[in-house]
């Protein structure tokens, strides 16, 4: 019984993640201006270009269950805009 009522849950925690992602949004990729492409590199187009400050960190010796975050800061120094 309790295994049913797990399997049940988790069936309405998957199926309102699925929902919750559309999120009634179209999909426009129109805004995605890729260059790069099978019919070679178009060095004269706009294209953003993340520059951190630091690309690795090292936390240094962990201990189990405890909770750690780092923030990687960036800019975008490139001629178009950075869609994340």
């Amino acid at each position: 019984m309790k295994s049913r009522i797990l399997s049940v849950i988790m069936l309405l925690l998957a199926v309102s993640t699925l929902a919750a992602c559309h999120n009634g949004q179209s999909d426009d990729v129109s805004l995605i201006n890729n260059p790069n492409s099978a019919l070679g590199y178009d060095s004269t187009a706009s294209v953003p270009h993340m520059v951190f400050d630091c690309n690795m960190h090292d936390f240094g010796r962990l201990t189990p269950g405890e909770s750690l975050s780092y923030s990687f800061h960036f800019v975008n120094k490139g001629t178009a805009d950075l869609i994340i």
